[in-house]
């Protein structure tokens, strides 16, 4: 099994403060503990409007609360039996269960498109953390770039302001070629600037 140190730190950190705040964050409460598992396992899972539930084939994992693109809390419930896990699901197939022990599990739904990845961790009693992985550098570099919060109209004035005394310095036409000459600089650089982008 592999000690993944971030998410060790992370996890005592967390830990201490719910403890600090009162919580029993060494007893589970609600079901099945999960397995230790090091190696990849295919399970299934049915997801309803307020309920997620695993199977491993043989036992059930049961929670309540929605999961999405952002941190979110889940309770874990008594498991429903093996017999009822598709039951009011909205959706259901194969889940990939990366890694898993007693208090978390690592696992990516088998949707189709999305293919969601998530991390839940025990947090006290019956409370889970749902935490979804988070988009990679490659897929954020498809997103087109911005600057958040621009005043357009101050940058008119700004663009405005600096045509007019370029025009009295005489110099509207140097003005235009440097601007073009930068926007071509520019663009021939995007691939090396993407490419040393952190």
């Amino acid at each position: 099994m592999n000690l993944y140190i971030d998410e060790l730190i992370s996890g005592i950190k967390e830990a201490m403060s719910l403890y600090k705040q009162g919580n029993n964050i060494f007893e589970m409460k609600g079901g099945n503990l999960f397995p230790n598992i090091s190696s990849q396992q295919m399970w299934q899972y049915a997801k309803g409007p307020k309920h997620l539930h695993f199977t491993d084939g043989v036992k059930t994992y049961s929670f309540e609360g929605e999961v999405g693109d952002n941190d979110s809390e889940l309770k874990k419930v008594e498991d429903v039996p093996l017999s009822d896990v598709f039951t009011n699901a909205v959706s259901k197939g194969k889940a990939q269960v990366h890694r898993a022990d007693p208090g978390s599990i690592y696992f990516t739904l088998q949707e189709g498109t999305k293919n969601p990845t998530y991390t839940f961790r025990h947090t006290g009693d019956s409370t889970w953390k749902a935490m979804p992985k988070k988009k990679k550098v490659k897929d954020q570099l498809k997103q087109p770039a911005y600057v958040p919060n621009i005043n357009v109209e101050q940058m008119k004035e700004g663009m405005e302001h600096e045509m007019q005394k370029r025009s009295v310095e005489g110099d509207a036409p140097g003005f235009f070629n440097g601007l073009a000459g930068k926007a071509v600089s520019s663009l021939a650089n995007a691939p090396l600037n993407i490419a040393l982008a952190p």
